[in-house]
């Protein structure tokens, strides 16, 4: 089984996978549509408008902060509902110890892949590994 293989199937096995694998096939369009132009345009203005990261995610919090704002105070003037109360209902929002080692379990499998996969090339164990990673980048 190839590195890739045994990445891919560590990653399966972790929770977030079916919302990652969601975002990058664009099952949901328009979150996806939203999260890969915030993207964009950070790096946008990164590359070209001399921001740094913390300060373009300080001015995205505080308009995502103006935006709860105003649902909050002008819903009610409007006679509506507030719709931010039936998205994200309050509660003690903590990681948990086993969303935790999941997570950690996961990070550690595939670390463990390629450490592994690494010391097959530069121990030439396998020495048709090692001579096709070579031939991969170095072209003589």
């Amino acid at each position: 089984m190839s590195v890739c293989h045994s990445i891919l199937e560590t990653l399966k096995k972790n929770p977030l996978f079916s919302v990652a694998s969601d975002l990058l096939l664009w099952t949901d369009i328009y979150r996806t549509f939203l999260i890969f132009s915030i993207l964009n345009i950070y790096f946008f203005l990164i590359t070209f408008g001399n921001y740094t990261v913390v300060d373009l995610s300080c001015k995205l919090f505080l308009s995502l902060l103006g935006a709860c704002l105003g649902y909050i105070y002008i819903m009610p003037f409007l006679g509506k509902e507030n719709p931010i109360s039936d998205l994200a209902p309050v509660g003690d929002y903590q990681i948990n110890r086993e969303l935790l080692q999941e997570h950690v379990e996961t990070v550690y499998s595939i670390w463990e892949i390629i450490r592994l996969f690494l010391r097959d090339i530069f121990y030439c164990s396998n020495a048709l590994k090692s001579l096709t990673v070579t031939n991969n980048y170095v072209h003589i």
